[in-house]
């Protein structure tokens, strides 16, 4: 459940971006399956390890990813110890009085795909048959045997049905072996239900770069540019996108002898009398425009560390072509601790380190790289979804007359962007256990805009808000609007970061809005008339395997619903000036998720009319049906390769039309006239037709009602014919 973003690619260099939303934080995950190392004895009565995870167990359910975790945990209990479905066997299958339960087998969690987790939900069991003590591991893959584990924590949970939570530092992770240390000394192991929670990020996590060039000569492969960025030159990992920057910077240092980060000089002289030139070039790429305000860099000890550089954000990969703009000088220590580079929030793809100063080695040498969600600056708003997060304002800034219409000098602020999935309302609060100053909440319609609504305290003064002993929490309730974009700023009133005496500047803000964007889902799927409309999937996900028949990994999509008005044909075409992105078109007689069938699919439109055509390719989309009135038709359309940027697209948006045909326009071209009639005689007498054959009624026989029913549309058209 990493944090997912997306921005304008013309959201450059404190232009500000579109928001996505991010997938939720700290709600409750479901895996999708567990097995385990004991002997299922009663494994054909049902009673296996993936009772385990099937909600089975538990007093109540959940909607994973939705949920929120630790309310539900600490809510819900198991189903107690009479419930055999959670039964196993010791590893030896030993499953008489006598029977021994080994230590050291395991329960392996799959989590169906890698997601940032912090946390176990445990139900146990009662009596001498629960685990009373376990280490947990973290994996890439679901074998505990082969050495490929991290541990995130060693536990010892209570004999009880009740829930409970362990929590361990935020990892990214696909497999959780639970490996069994403790037994109450029973002849059965039994457990009733486990679930994981989705790592709740910081608000200014650290994010890794996807790639690193070079204009300096990287002649030793083996320790190629990739190592400064993929945390292998780091003393102890990250969650990209969660893990909070400033915290990790100061606490994690870079490896030592690593010779995975030895670069070359620009001219490839690495022997002792070589000479490191300066003016060299490091490009980082974080795969997307982003809102960034710092670099986090870990140096080299000695005469081989970059003792000085230029940092340059720009819109492409391209350090010479001058379309940079300068982020600052700094003098970095010849040091392997963590530093921080701070800067003006900025939006950019690429940063570029220019090196300016080095420490006179033969070698140019470096551990590691990343970045700092920005957030100081509406313009560089951070960009969150229906989750919590972790704030702290202590490094923030602000400006006089930066404050909130209903506080006191509340000049240091941070700001968040929230796009609704749907219409509905959005809350934003900061009630919550980790706030740590007096705040103040705003929403804005744009940055420098209208001010929505203002909260310093919570309306009712409930305990939640209440912090030593006062209501100085905040919250806010406002209507949004389908795929709009609102900026959130969180400030402390009177600019005191020292409320509560810690001085730690920190706050917990929820964001709980609608939860289904429209048309995402079939069963939410948008009507649609004989019309034409323009949509957006900048902010629709997709399933795998939820493509469609005649095209390739198109999953992130959108439904659409279509009631028919008349017996007849239809035109479906995305083949419409407002189409930006290679599209797929596909129908359903019902929604999949009601068995529906699919009836016909197009990728690129068979014939590719000229407005079909999408920077010089026929990449639009084009169906023709029959329908019977009062039916209903879901229409599906897809991303050709979930890739808005492939074959000259240029947006997320598309323009569908849908078109009631005229049967009697014999050739098609969109008029009912004299031509009609002469092209289809010419069929008729011929024997041919547009389909090879001249059976206009379509009742699977080429006969003279054909010609009775084609003479009867044209001199008393159906009104379709007369538009």
């Amino acid at each position: 459940m990493t944090r997912t973003t997306m921005f304008s690619m013309g959201a450059l260099l404190g232009v500000t971006g579109l928001c996505a939303p991010a997938l939720g934080q700290g709600e409750i995950i479901q895996p999708v399956s567990a097995s385990t190392s004991y002997v299922e004895l009663f494994s054909g009565s049902g009673v296996v390890a993936g009772n385990l995870v099937d909600q089975s167990g538990l007093s109540a359910p959940y909607t994973s990813g939705v949920t929120d975790f630790d309310t539900f945990v600490a809510a819900e209990d198991g189903a107690g110890s009479s419930n055999f479905d959670h039964l196993l066997a010791n590893s030896n299958g030993q499953n008489q009085p006598n029977g021994v339960v080994d230590p050291g087998g395991t329960i392996t969690l799959d989590l169906g795909s890698e997601i940032a987790i912090d946390a176990l939900a445990f139900w146990s069991e009662t009596g001498n048959e629960a685990i009373t003590a376990f280490n947990l591991h973290a994996d890439d893959d679901d074998d505990f045997t082969n050495g490929g584990t991290t541990l995130l924590g060693s536990y010892s949970p209570a004999a009880t049905v009740d829930g409970q939570a362990f929590s361990f530092d935020a990892v990214s992770t696909r497999y959780v072996h639970m490996e069994v240390t403790g037994h109450g000394g029973g002849n059965w192991i039994r457990a009733n239900e486990m679930a994981v929670r989705a790592a709740t990020p910081s608000s200014k996590p650290i994010l890794q770069p996807t790639d690193v060039t070079s204009s300096y000569n990287t002649g030793f492969s083996p320790f190629g540019l990739g190592n400064v960025f993929d945390q292998s030159g780091l003393s102890s990992p990250y969650v990209s996108g969660v893990t909070d920057f400033n915290a990790y910077i100061a606490s994690v240092i870079g490896g030592g002898g690593n010779s995975a980060h030895v670069l070359a000089n620009s001219n490839g002289q690495n022997q002792p009398n070589g000479i490191v030139d300066l003016g060299g070039t490091f490009t980082i790429d974080l795969g997307a425009p982003t809102p960034i305000d710092a670099l986090g860099f870990w140096n080299r000890e000695g005469n081989e560390a970059i003792s000085a550089f230029s940092l340059y954000a720009d819109d492409d990969n391209d350090f010479t072509n001058g379309t940079t703009a300068s982020l600052g000088s700094y003098v970095p220590l010849l040091i392997r601790a963590g530093q921080t580079m701070a800067f003006t929030p900025t939006i950019t793809r690429y940063l570029h380190i220019e090196v300016t100063g080095h420490g006179g080695g033969n070698w140019i040498r470096l551990n590691e790289l990343a970045v700092r969600m920005a957030g100081d600056e509406c313009e560089c708003a951070i960009p969150v979804g229906n989750e919590t997060v972790l704030g702290n304002l202590n490094d923030n800034s602000g400006s006089t007359g930066d404050d909130s219409s209903c506080a006191f000098n509340d000049n240091i602020d941070e700001w968040y962007c929230y796009t609704a999935l749907s219409d509905g309302t959005l809350t934003v609060t900061t009630c919550n256990p980790g706030s740590d100053i007096d705040t103040v909440l705003s929403a804005f319609d744009a940055c420098g805009g209208v001010e929505i609504i203002c909260n310093d305290d919570t309306v009712g003064s409930p305990i939640e808000c209440v912090l030593e002993g006062l209501n100085r929490l905040s919250t806010i309730s406002f209507a949004v609007v389908e795929k709009t974009t609102y900026y959130i700023r969180v400030s402390p009133f009177n600019d005191d970061l020292d409320f509560t005496g810690s001085g730690t500047g920190a706050y917990e803000i929820t964001f709980a809005g609608p939860t289904v964007s429209t048309g995402d889902e079939c069963p939410d799927a948008v009507a649609i008339g004989e019309e034409c409309i323009v949509r957006d999937l900048s902010l629709n996900t997709g399933s795998t395997g939820d493509d469609s028949s005649c095209a390739f990994n198109d999953t992130i999509d959108e439904w659409l619903v279509y009631t028919a008005s008349a017996d007849g044909r239809i035109r479906i075409t995305t083949c419409k000036p407002g189409t930006e992105f290679d599209t797929t078109l596909s129908v359903f007689d019902d929604c999949p998720e009601n068995s529906g069938a699919e009836i016909i699919c197009n990728d690129d439109t068979v014939g590719a009319p000229a407005a079909c055509d999408l920077s010089g390719l026929n990449r639009k989309s084009t169906v023709e049906i029959d329908v019977i009135n009062g039916d209903q038709y879901f229409i599906r359309v897809g991303v050709f390769n979930d890739d808005f940027t492939q074959q000259g697209a240029f947006g997320t948006n598309y323009e569908i039309g849908i078109t009631l045909l005229c049967p009697c326009d014999w050739n098609g071209d969109g008029n009912l006239n004299d031509q009609d009639f002469f092209d289809w005689a010419n069929d008729y007498f011929s024997q041919t037709g547009p389909q090879g054959n001249f059976d206009f009624n379509g009742d699977g026989n080429q006969n003279d009602q054909d010609w009775f029913d084609f003479v009867n549309c044209f001199f008393n058209p159906p009104p379709q014919c007369l538009n």
